[in-house]
Formats: structure tokens, sequence, C-alpha cells
């Protein structure tokens, strides 16, 4: 049986420094900018339903909404 070089043994933490001091940056420290768009998704409130259409209109109508995507393709519209 061959030795294994990670298998059975503990790997040192590269990061583990950075984390414990504060210095460590994660995604929310980040800075993206002033043009960065956020997301929001909306799920059925029912698990098995059959979901027959989608209006859309009401998220197309409000401020500052860039588009609006929904299961179909060709419904990626820009608002």
């Amino acid at each position: 049986m061959s030795e294994y070089r990670f298998i059975g043994s503990s790997t040192p933490r590269l990061e583990g420094r950075e984390k414990v001091a504060g210095a460590a940056q994660f995604v929310d420290d980040l800075e993206f900018g002033p043009n960065l768009h956020y997301a929001c998704v909306v799920e059925s409130p029912h698990a098995h339903a059959l979901i027959r259409g989608i209006d859309a209109s009401e998220a197309e109508g409000m401020p500052g909404v860039v588009r609006v995507f929904t299961g179909r393709r060709e419904s990626a519209r820009r608002v």
C-alpha cells in the first residue's frame, strides 16, 4: 500500500493568521464600484405547483429595475 501525502494528516491553513487577525478580505469587504447591479430571486410559494404564467409587469415598472428574467428565453426584457 502506498503512502498518501494528505489523507490522514492535517494540512496547514494558509489563511488562518489573516482570519484571526481580522485582516482577511471576504466578498462582502470588496468594493465593486457604483455601477453594481443587484438581483432578487422570487420563488413560488407552492412547492409542486405548475406555473402557467408569470406577470412581470409590476417588477418592470419599479424604479431602478434594469432587467427582468423569467424562465423563458425570450422573456429577458430590457426595461
